[in-house]
């Protein structure tokens, strides 16, 4: 029987998802859409049910592996993570394995810091950052 985050990979890249969650063998959430609203509200939304998950994440930086921390998960893997997501997991105790590591997430036309990341590039505490993230997503409405 495939472990957690394998399953996980395994549903990322053969259903072209954004993320996914999986428990006790059992894909408990996912999403289509990438970036950090929907990781947000999803982690928001069903926090209990996601505790002690596994996460199969396309790009995983600062922002997003703040909220995995604030859940906290079992472990992760991201197609893509930054060096201070890694730095974030390490320090928390969260297992992480990635297929290519990158210095920072940029924004859509590769031009800048994606706008979240920009947000909270200050910030090294994960709770902090949550925060931050928090507050920007909830006052958005």
């Amino acid at each position: 029987m495939p472990s957690d985050i394998e399953l996980a990979k395994k549903y990322l890249k053969e259903k072209k998802l954004g993320f996914v969650f999986v428990k006790d063998g059992v894909l408990i959430a996912q999403s289509r859409e990438s970036g950090i609203r929907d990781l947000y509200k999803t982690a928001w939304l069903y926090k209990e049910y996601l505790k002690g998950a596994s996460v199969a994440d396309k790009v995983i930086g600062k922002s997003a592996a703040s909220i995995l921390i604030e859940i906290p998960i079992k472990e992760c893997f991201g197609i893509i993570i930054s060096e201070i997501a890694l730095e974030l997991f390490h320090k928390y105790g969260i297992r992480c394995s990635f297929e290519e590591k990158v210095p920072v997430i940029l924004n859509k036309d590769k031009k800048g810091l994606c706008p979240f990341e920009e947000l909270v590039k200050d910030i090294k505490d994960a709770d902090e950052i949550y925060l931050k993230i928090k507050e920007k997503i909830d006052g958005e409405g």
